[in-house]
């Protein structure tokens, strides 16, 4: 008993110190100038694939939103691209509707740059919001070190809940995150893959196509 404690407690502590690290090396990321990045999500789940294609450089950006629906009669593949541009308007434009709507710096719309930070790919930081949470998530997750896509990640597998998340062991954000959930009938698997590079987006990155034959939402 004492040994089953003590193999306990060694991973408890082992946990804590590897839970820390990421979150100090997600922190000193975020609180670093990050003015250049490209951010990629792509979520898997049963019928329907969605991919966010993210641009950033010097406060502007380019998001490509992408959804596949297998079952979908009729519109199984759409697309919307939104710019954000060097005066601050904003541009969204519906690609299979060839339509175009634009937003003035001022505008509501202009002022929600949501899934844009690099915040939002990082998650980490929830297994440690209270002093509580942090305790039990240490308790609760078994992590090993592992690869993906040919980097070193820390695999941390929930003991009671159908979850897997994969976090970069050089920078500490999300790389992957895996989940399990069942009906009556079927079983499904739900996976993330989450690119983020640095210093890569350019100019060209930003440019809005060429609108000529598209319509203008009012």
């Amino acid at each position: 008993t004492f040994k089953k404690m003590n193999l306990t407690f060694e991973s408890f502590v082992r946990n804590a110190i590897i839970i820390k690290s990421l979150a100090n090396k997600v922190e000193e990321l975020k609180s670093s100038e990050l003015n250049n990045y490209h951010i990629k999500w792509v979520s898997y789940s049963f019928d329907t694939t969605t991919v966010f294609d993210i641009y950033y450089k010097d406060g502007m950006y380019r998001k490509d939103t992408y959804k596949l629906d297998y079952t979908h009669p009729t519109l199984p593949y759409t697309k919307v691209s939104e710019y954000k541009l060097k005066d601050g308007s904003k541009v969204g434009i519906f690609e299979l509707d060839q339509k175009v709507q634009t937003y003035d710096k001022n505008d509501e719309q202009t002022q929600d740059d949501s899934l844009i930070s690099i915040a939002n790919f990082s998650h980490i930081e929830m297994y440690l919001v209270t002093p509580s949470s942090f305790i039990n998530n240490c308790l609760l997750n078994i992590i090993t070190k592992d690869k993906n896509n040919g980097e070193d990640v820390y695999k941390v597998t929930s003991i009671f809940d159908d979850k897997t998340e994969y976090f970069s062991c050089d920078t500490g954000l999300t790389v992957r995150s895996d989940s399990w959930y069942s009906t009556n009938t079927n079983f499904y698997n739900t996976r993330t893959d989450i690119l983020i590079e640095f210093d890569c987006v350019t100019d060209e990155d930003m440019i809005v196509p060429d609108l000529e034959g598209y319509t203008n939402i009012d």
